[in-house]
């Protein structure tokens, strides 16, 4: 999993003291999701780096500071439960 790390200050300082991570994806309307754990490396250049970055080039963003790459470790079904 790679994110692009645009407006992620605190992110960003967070993980370079810690690179554990975790992610929450999920649809609202259905009120389901997926929690991904891991960890997290910043790339600031590379092949990986460079393709985000013609990503978010193509939505008219800033160029990111760090692709974060995530080494995905463990996935928890998020459901709410009534």
């Amino acid at each position: 999993m790679v994110f692009a790390d645009i407006f992620s200050a605190k992110t960003r300082k967070n993980l370079k003291e810690n690179n554990k991570i975790c992610i929450l994806v999920g649809d609202h309307k259905k009120m389901v999701g997926y929690q991904f754990a891991g960890e997290a490396e910043l790339m600031d250049q590379g092949e990986l780096f460079d393709a985000v970055c013609k990503g978010v080039a193509s939505l008219n963003l800033p160029k990111p500071t760090y692709a974060v790459k995530i080494k995905i470790t463990d996935i928890y079904p998020m459901t709410l439960s009534m």
